[in-house]
Order: structure tokens, then sequence, then C-alpha cells
């Protein structure tokens, strides 16, 4: 079998493994002419392929090859798909050769097992090895590890690779004993913790000792197959915190089960939601970055299913079921409160914390910090909004939910030829037109102030121009002209930024009227009395200077 037909073969076998990320890791380098590859130690910016694969980094199997008999999985010892199996050597002349094309910025090596896990993890190991010292590869290395492997090897493989990671494959003991009976959870666990004992010894070596090795300076990942097995979504989430607390790994992965060819008569017949997984990443960083813990986060699943809502965010299920801490205020409350507001992201509480320093912030000017208004105002005061007894309303899950509706296939081809491609064929004008056609049949507000701004922007311009004519005016008075005009025009296009985002804010058509009333009168104030402000300028001008 040649190279290629193995790469095709052990490349798709690998696409189950979610486990790439690469942040985290040390920094290195190849100035100098020494070595080749590097890594800027932020993470590697990933490519997908059509399918979804991510293809930054080598992605590939030893071998699919396995002694293993899990029913979950598509390279089990019964399954009958095609066998490939590449030497050290191979794998390590793959990489380079990927990496000097800048096809790859990285490796990641997983396995099935053949012969014992000891051989398998010695195979691994090698790779990572020559790759270091043969070939001085310091680019990203990713080993996925066996966790009946001798410690030693373990060792080897921390001192060589980025990041480590053993799946721990299933959220639950029952299912693990079920689907793959000859893995142990107890096993697993204990490697993960000599992972973390290992990486521990390392960073108390690296304070005394300077140039002390390190391990795994990327951390430990699992991932946890999704759908399987009969654990519910609140099972997930308390397995995933308890192994964040237990083992201080940098990633939980979810993936949600895929039917395989050939499947074992205990498997479920048909995937569960991508939603699901989805929704399972959501709640993964509710306990990561926002503060939450296990237990509040399983308090957001249903009560029945044990399954998080699909049809709404993990945070606002939470926020639905504690609407008494609500509404918090934008301008008082602290970080912690705010990171729970369903809608506010951690970028934007770090936004609003540094803007109400300096003014109470208003409505709109939390939405020009956010992507969406609407699902912050039942939860949110600010200077000049309240939400009263929103909170409470008995349909407001149903108020936030999104309409389900229906895809229609030749509709959105139109919708999407009509946004995209006038825009990007010269015809931008035309396009716009088009869109603001249909905005003002919808009584959209960003369309008349727009209108309102070109005239005011007219009107403004040909009084300073008449007055400073009549006035005499000197040269210096005409860059002054010409200054105000500048920055009455910046002025005017932040004004039309925000009426654009208020007039997809949701709020009420009264309310939106008040604002624009009030704001069209402030424009055209602003703009006559700026022009006239130049007679007294002129005037003093004229009696300072002649």
């Amino acid at each position: 079998m040649s190279t290629r037909q193995k790469l095709e073969i052990l490349a798709d076998a690998a696409k189950y493994d979610a486990s790439c990320a690469s942040s985290g890791t040390s920094k290195r380098d190849s100035r100098g002419g020494k070595g080749i590859g590097s890594t800027e130690g932020m993470g590697i910016c990933h490519a997908y392929a059509p399918d979804g694969r991510c293809i930054s980094l080598l992605k590939i199997l030893l071998t699919n090859s396995c002694i293993f008999d899990c029913h979950y999985c598509i390279n089990r010892k019964s399954s009958d798909v095609r066998r490939a199996r590449f030497t050290a050597k191979e794998v390590v002349d793959l990489t380079l050769s990927f990496y000097r094309r800048n096809y790859i910025e990285g490796l990641f090596l997983s396995s099935g097992i053949i012969r014992s896990s000891d051989y398998t993890m010695e195979q691994m190991v090698e790779v990572a090895r020559s790759l270091r010292e043969d070939h001085d590869f310091r680019g990203y290395i990713h080993l996925k590890t066996i966790p009946d492997a001798d410690p030693g090897l373990m060792r080897l493989a921390g001192l060589h690779a980025d990041r480590l990671s053993i799946n721990v494959e299933l959220p639950t003991e029952s299912g693990l004993k079920r689907l793959a009976p000859e893995k142990d959870g107890t096993r697993i666990e204990a490697a993960m913790g000599q992972m973390r004992t290992e990486m521990e010894d390392s960073g108390d070596a690296r304070r005394k000792y300077r140039h002390a090795p390190r391990f795994a300076p990327a951390g430990q990942s699992t991932q946890m197959i999704v759908g399987a097995d009969a654990a519910d979504d609140r099972a997930i989430i308390t397995r995933a915190s308890s192994l964040y607390d237990r083992h201080r790994l940098r990633r939980v992965y979810y993936s949600a089960f895929s039917p395989i060819p050939s499947p074992s008569a205990v498997l479920p017949l048909k995937r569960p939601p991508l939603m699901r997984e989805h929704r399972l990443y959501q709640s993964d960083w509710m306990m990561r970055f926002y503060g939450y813990d296990a237990s509040e986060v399983a308090a957001a699943t249903d009560a029945a299913t044990g399954h998080l809502p699909l049809d709404i965010d993990p945070k606002l299920a939470w926020a639905l079921n504690h609407r008494a801490i609500f509404p918090v205020d934008v301008n008082r409350a602290p970080r912690e409160a705010l990171l729970r507001v369903p809608g506010l992201g951690v970028k934007a509480v770090d936004r609003i914390l540094a803007s109400r320093r300096h003014r109470r912030l208003r409505l709109d000017d939390v939405a020009r910090m956010t992507t969406s208004i609407k699902k912050l105002r039942p939860f949110l005061v600010a200077a000049d909004w309240r939400p009263v007894a929103l909170i409470d309303r008995a349909d407001l899950r149903a108020r936030m939910t999104p309409p389900a509706s229906q895809l229609e296939l030749f509709a959105s081809e139109s919708r999407s030829w009509n946004s995209s491609a006038f825009r990007h064929s010269g015809g931008r004008v035309l396009a716009t037109m088009f869109d603001n056609q249909a905005m003002g049949r919808s009584g959209g507000f960003a369309k008349r102030i727009s209108s309102h701004l070109a005239a005011a922007l007219v009107v403004f311009c040909l009084l300073q121009i008449f007055i400073v004519a009549k006035m005499g005016g000197s040269l210096v008075l005409h860059l002054g002209v010409s200054v105000a005009i500048g920055g009455y025009a910046i002025a005017a296009r932040g004004l039309e930024r925000r009426w654009q985002m208020l007039d997809h804010s949701s709020l009420s058509r009264s309310g939106l009227a008040l604002r624009f009333r009030r704001d069209v009168v402030q424009l055209w104030a602003a703009s006559l009395i700026g022009a006239a402000l130049w007679i007294p300028v002129a005037i003093i001008f004229r009696a300072l200077f002649g």
C-alpha cells in the first residue's frame, strides 16, 4: 500500500477525534537557522475542510487496527473497515514534508492499539522523539496517549509533546462498561492524575532550576462521546466539572455520537442533535469563564429529561429559572452579576466596566457593545431603561425563544444573491437602495435618520460658507470651517451607526419614535446653532486682526 493510500485511510479515521486545540504551549522559534518550525504559544489558527475536519494540524492515526472491540469505535476489532499502518519514520517524513510546504503547523497523533498498549505508546513516543531530537522540530505536537501504557513512556511523551490527552470516552462508568468493557475508568483517571502530578513537578522544578525541562506545557485535555449511551446533560456537566477540578484539564471536548458502518446492536440508530453538542460547549464556557459552578449549570437543564434546552442557550435558561436576581443595574452591578446577564459576554462586560467610569450608560450605549439587545432588555437596568414587570411575565421564555421557521431552498438563494453578489460585483449602490426601500416600507428609523443627516450636513456647510464669506473671513477662518465640517461628518456617522443598531434592537416602536424625534431636534439645532456660532467668531477675529 502506498503512502498516499495510507494517508487517505488514516486521516479519515482520525476525524472522530475533536481535541486539536493548541493554545497555551511554550513559545519556540527557529531563528538563527536552528531547527525547523515554531509555536507562538497563543494557539494555531485552524482551517477546516468541507466536511468540517481541521486541517491546520496533520491529524492522523498511527494505525486504525486495534485489539479492543469498543462498540462505538469505527476502528474496533470486529469492524470491517480497511486497515492501514504507518511506521514511525513515515509519520516523521510526512510531518516534515507537510510543514515545509506550509500546509500544517503541527502534528496531532493518535492510534489504535496494536500488540499491546506499551508497544503502541513506544511507537508514538518514537515519532515525537525523532521530530524533536533528530530533526529539531519546534512546531506543535499533540499526542493522544494510552492510559494502560507504562508510566515511564507517559513521562517521555510529556517531555517531547506540547499537549497530551486521554479520552474518558463516555461520561458514566456504567456506559463505559457497557460499550467498552475492555477499558477501565479507574485506570483512565489514574493516568490523568499521573499527568497532573508530572506537570506540577515540572513547574516546581522550573521555579528552582531555570532550564529544567517542561512536561506537556500546553497541558492535558480529554474527550467525551455524547449520545452513545443514556447519560443526560446533567451527568455530563457534573463529570466535566469533576475532571476540571481533579486534573486541571485545559479542555473537555464533546463529540456527538455519529453512526458508523456496520454498527453494533447496542448503539442508538441515529445520532443526537448536533445542537446538543453546541449547548454542552456553551455550558462548559459558563463554568470556565463566567463563574458558574456545575450545580448552577445543571439547574438550567430540564427537570424531567436532564437535558439542556435546545431552543435557548443554557445561560438564558438559567436566568429564566432565577428571575429573582434580575434585573441588574448596568451602572452599579459588580462584574460577577453582569457576567450572568444573558447576551453579555466577557469582552462586553469589560467594556461596560471601563465605560461606566466616565458616564452613566444608557441602553443604546450597551447596544454598541453587544450583538443583540433583545436578549438583554428584560434583565438589565440602564440610565434610561427599566423593564418594570417584563422580567415577571409568564410568557417571557416564549418571547425570548427564536421563532421556528421553515428553510426555503430557492428563496434563500435569491436573497443571498441580492445581498452578496450585488455588493461584490460593483452593485453596492443598487443593493443599498433595495435595502433602504425595504426598510422604509417597514418604517425603519435608520433610513429616516440618514436622510435627516444628509440634509442637515448640507445646510450646516452652506450656512458656514455663507456666513464666513459675508464676514470677510480670512484663510484661518476657512480652514476652521473645513475642520468643523469634518468633525460634523464624523459625529453624524456615529449617530447613523447608533440608529442602525437601535432599529434592529427590538425596542418598542413608541420608544424608538420618541428617541427619533429627540435626536432629530438635537441634530437640526446643532446644525443651525453651530453654523451661527461663526458670526461672533468672525467678529472677534476681525476686531483682533483687522
